[in-house]
């Protein structure tokens, strides 16, 4: 049996995760000094930052997950980044053991090993734009215009927005090679870019400057992936069998959300297709938002 990935190696990977946030808020404090925070109902001024400016709790897979929104910086109004750190709680030892092995038991160890049988979490991670332990990238939104959703002249908040983000990720897969500092690790890198667009409409639409509970946000996005390397099991021939998952993924990921309360939110994400044999999923979740 492979040996499955070491567990403590997620410690060091949050310690890590927690450490980049830190040295970024202290890198940007220069920029951000004198800058009022950016508040949800406002275009973000240039030079602006929130640090942990939310969490989620979502579940609908067989490991529930916990995604802190570490830091939004923007640069402009348009020119953002995202810092996300996705961790699941508990996790599914028997898919990890099936994908790598090609069967729970001896009557199935001459089975290849498929998509289907991957950790949900790694799953969940690769049909989610900001999914994984690690989640760092940059991105550019616009508001759009001349489609009749684009409200009032003040209220920079609402209508139709374009959305596109690239980055690089770290997702936790099993029998990685990759070594640190420390030893071993568990962790594999990704590119990752979303193009996409974000419906977002105010139930009171007399109301632009404080969001009342009902908001509206529809997104849809198009998610491309692409592993750096074939260093972890799922991804290089074992014993001659291909590859349980190739080294790019792609998907069309969608989700609508609605704000229950000016610091809690409500969304249900799915994923409408995908070039994997992923399963078709459907994630809730609930979110707490800071408003400074």
């Amino acid at each position: 049996m492979l040996e499955q990935f070491d567990k403590g190696d997620r410690s060091r990977a949050i310690a890590t995760g927690v450490e980049v946030v830190a040295e970024l808020r202290t890198l940007l404090n220069a920029l951000s000094a004198t800058a009022e925070p950016a508040s949800p109902d406002q275009t973000p001024q240039t030079g602006s930052s929130a640090f942990l400016p939310g969490a989620d709790v979502s579940t609908g897979t067989n490991v529930p997950e916990v995604t802190l929104r570490a830091a939004d910086v923007y640069f402009t109004d348009r020119w953002r980044l995202y810092v996300r750190t996705t961790v699941a709680i508990g996790s599914d030892d028997d898919a990890t053991e099936s994908a790598t092995e090609g069967g729970d038991d001896a009557g199935e160890a001459d089975s290849e090993p498929s998509a289907a049988d991957v950790e949900d979490s790694i799953k969940s991670a690769l049909l989610n734009p900001t999914g994984g332990l690690l989640s760092v990238s940059a991105g550019y939104y616009q508001k759009l215009t001349g489609f009749g959703l684009t409200g009032k002249a003040d209220d920079a908040s609402h209508g139709l927005f374009f959305d596109a983000r690239a980055g690089v990720r770290f997702l936790e897969m099993p029998d990685e090679t990759l070594r640190n500092a420390d030893g071993p690790s568990s962790l594999t890198p990704l590119l990752s870019a979303s193009l996409g667009g974000r419906l977002v409409l105010p139930v009171f639409k007399e109301s632009n400057l404080v969001e009342p509970a009902g908001g509206v946000e529809l997104h849809a996005a198009y998610l491309v992936n692409h592993f750096t390397t074939r260093s972890s099991a799922l991804l290089r021939s074992v014993d001659g069998k291909p590859p349980v998952l190739g080294r790019t993924t792609q998907s069309l990921y969608v989700s609508a959300a609605v704000a229950l309360s000016t610091f809690a939110d409500l969304s249900i994400a799915g994923t409408l297709w995908s070039n994997t044999d992923f399963d078709r999923r459907l994630m809730v979740s609930i979110g707490l938002v800071k408003n400074d």
